[in-house]
Formats: structure tokens, sequence, C-alpha cells
């Protein structure tokens, strides 16, 4: 069994425009310091642009958690 890590993003320039920024850090920093094989969840919550998610990640878009 391998860990995996399950991050939400959201992207938009009125709430959170350096959103896909944090989200990049963040993956930056699993493969700096991990040296284990790990599945990568990423979670995008209505954003204005979707991201352009690594190839090796789960990833899914939600339009309108709300809706």
């Amino acid at each position: 069994m391998k860990p995996a890590f399950i991050v939400t993003v959201h992207k938009s320039e009125k709430y959170r425009p350096k959103g896909h920024e944090f989200l990049d850090r963040y993956i930056g920093t699993l493969k700096e310091n991990l040296t284990i094989d790990y599945d990568l969840f990423i979670m995008e919550n209505a954003s204005d642009y979707k991201y352009d998610f690594p190839i090796y990640a789960h990833y899914r878009y939600f339009p309108d958690q709300l809706g």
C-alpha cells in the first residue's frame, strides 16, 4: 500500500489569484522531499482556469460544488 496526498485548489482573480502557484509549490515540496512512491489527488473547485496537472496525478474538476 502506498500513501496518498489529497489537495484542493482554487484559482480566481477575485478570491485566490495565486492558487495554481501555491499548488505548484506544494507539488514541488512533495517531489523534493519524498523518496517513496505515492499517489497525488488534485481536486479543483470552480477555478476560472483549469490547472495543467502533472501526468502522474489524479485530477478532478468540480465546476460548482454547490450546484
